[in-house]
């Protein structure tokens, strides 16, 4: 039950401060309460002005720096990708385009990916630096308390929505702030130290840190509590720009279910989705079926003659394909994250895992992404399996540290787990089987459409080509007159040649390729055409 009248006195009050999973609501059981939820109120706001941003961004040069991870390639014409200034433009359309008319939950998460830092990359002197479904300081990292104080005290994209909260608290109300993760922290103590009276702290980060966060002046009067009834997340999809107090509703297409973020997490109530571990996935699939379970995130680092968990253990594949076939054939959707540089697991072997996981005919339903293996500071017992495993040293700058270093004999290093992810990724980047962000929805999205097309070829049948999935053609910045291709999947920026820009006729739906690039001879078509379907920007059938 939620109250938006504050009339009756004294209210429970329950924020979930920005940069926790936008895609998921918190479900208060305890009773009575206003929940304020700023971050998803933020993430409604940058998609709400991207469409206004991008207008008049395009009017001039614009301003900021490359996007994370963004590629700039050339194409058949040999021009290259947009550069400096020009870039932020073209980031902004191309996600507002998709935005505008998606292929469906996991197109819009693509374009708010690309929107995020976009539209957030230019705030004056921001401390953070944000995509969708992470932060990072400008100056030091979130495992370094200061450096996280630090930020708390600097601007961010967000300040407006932290405003607005601590606008909707009254003194005397009982405020509880909901940290589950290190990328709120920044936000956390910037509203703890302005919220009216003690505060109360929940959440899974705050109880793993505690006797460090106590300290940092914010949460000196601050105490950590338990609720009296468990919260809950639900998957609500990515927020839309609804009125404060109105509850965001869910988008089309994408379904409300609850969402469990660790395998040892207490199974929600209802039907669910979230992370499984590989022992209870094998050995207890039917307790899976009958706890509601929907969809079974399993984090895999081999998958060949045996399957290796997150945790350690190992079954073999004959064992671990005959539990995912119960959960399959029960409903169940099963996707896997595979964990590259695990204790002792080498190259070969990730490869082979990454063959069996995407096969035709294959255990999993999906593989959804690609995670350097990391070994968190709450795993005290030094064998991964039968690997034993050295810890390194900790640095006390790293007061709030979630990983440590380790060693074990045959594990790769971390520029060889970057180069295997470089080899790997790229291709699962194209097929639309990863997902854009570690956030529930992406999880629960149906995979894009690998044909490029929404369904219907448009042409009765006749061959022809398309863009190519989760690609758009937009303009530069007008004092350009550049055109561009954008690979929403691969971040992918590619200029095109003006000439051919200025005649290409191809969108989502299939056309003939004398329709595509009319008023072209048709040699030099068939080359253009092949030059963009073999540059991965358009598709033929």
């Amino acid at each position: 039950m939620t109250r938006d009248s504050r009339d009756a006195g004294p209210d429970v009050v329950v924020i979930v401060p920005p940069l926790g999973d936008v895609t998921l609501s918190a479900e208060w059981t305890a009773g009575p309460h206003r929940l304020l939820d700023p971050g998803r109120r933020f993430i409604a706001r940058v998609l709400a002005t991207a469409p206004a941003l991008a207008a008049s961004e395009g009017a001039h040069d614009g301003s900021g720096r490359s996007a994370p991870g963004a590629q700039h390639d050339a194409d058949a014409g040999g021009a290259s990708g947009a550069d400096g200034d020009g870039e932020r433009v073209v980031r902004l359309r191309a996600g507002v385009a998709v935005l505008a008319d998606p292929a469906g939950p996991m197109a819009r998460l693509r374009a708010a990916g690309l929107l995020v830092p976009a539209v957030t990359e230019t705030h004056p002197g921001s401390a953070v630096d944000l995509v969708l479904d992470d932060l990072e300081l400008r100056d030091g990292t979130t495992e370094d308390s200061a450096a996280a104080s630090r930020a708390s005290a600097g601007p961010a994209p967000y300040d407006p929505e932290l405003e607005e909260a601590l606008a909707a608290v009254s003194p005397g109300d009982e405020v509880w702030l909901v940290l589950e993760r290190d990328q709120q922290l920044p936000a956390a103590l910037a509203l703890a130290a302005r919220l009216p009276g003690p505060v109360r702290v929940t959440g899974r980060y705050a109880h793993r840190h505690w006797p460090v966060l106590a300290r940092l002046s914010p949460l000196h009067a601050a105490s950590l509590a338990t609720p009296p009834s468990p919260l809950r997340w639900r998957v609500t999809g990515l927020p839309g720009a609804a009125p404060r107090g109105e509850t965001d509703a869910a988008p089309q297409g994408e379904t409300e279910v609850y969402w469990r973020e660790r395998a040892a997490d207490p199974v929600p109530p209802g039907p669910w989705a979230g992370r499984v571990s590989l022992r209870q996935a094998v050995e207890a699939p039917g307790e899976l079926v009958a706890a509601g379970c929907v969809t079974a995130v399993l984090g895999l680092c081999a998958a060949d003659h045996e399957f290796a968990g997150r945790g350690g253990s190992a079954w073999p594949a004959e064992k671990a394909r005959a539990a995912f076939d119960v959960l399959r054939a029960s409903g169940v959707t099963v996707l896997a994250e595979l964990w590259l540089g695990a204790p002792g697991v080498p190259a070969a072997r990730t490869r082979a895992a990454v063959e069996t996981l995407t096969a035709p005919g294959g255990p999993v339903d999906r593989l959804v992404g690609l995670r350097p293996f990391d070994w968190p500071t709450h795993w005290d017992d030094p064998r991964w399996g039968e690997t034993h495993v050295r810890w390194g040293r900790t640095g006390a700058e790293r007061d709030l540290a979630r990983h440590r270093e380790f060693l074990a004999e045959g594990t790769l290093s971390r520029a060889e787990v970057q180069e295997l992810v470089s080899e790997i990724g790229p291709g699962l980047a194209r097929a639309g089987t990863l997902i854009p962000a570690r956030v529930a929805a992406a999880y629960l999205a149906p995979g894009s459409l690998n044909d490029g097309t929404d369904g219907t070829d448009g042409t009765d049948g006749e061959n022809g080509v398309a863009l190519a999935a989760d690609t758009v053609v937009v303009a530069g910045p007008a004092a350009s007159g550049q055109w561009y291709a954008v690979d929403l999947r691969a971040g992918r920026i590619v200029r095109l040649d003006p000439r051919v820009a200025s005649r290409l006729r191809v969108g989502r739906r299939v056309v003939p390729e004398a329709e595509a690039l009319p008023g072209v001879a048709p040699a030099v078509r068939a080359r253009v055409l092949d030059a963009l379907v073999g540059g991965g920007l358009l598709i033929r059938r």
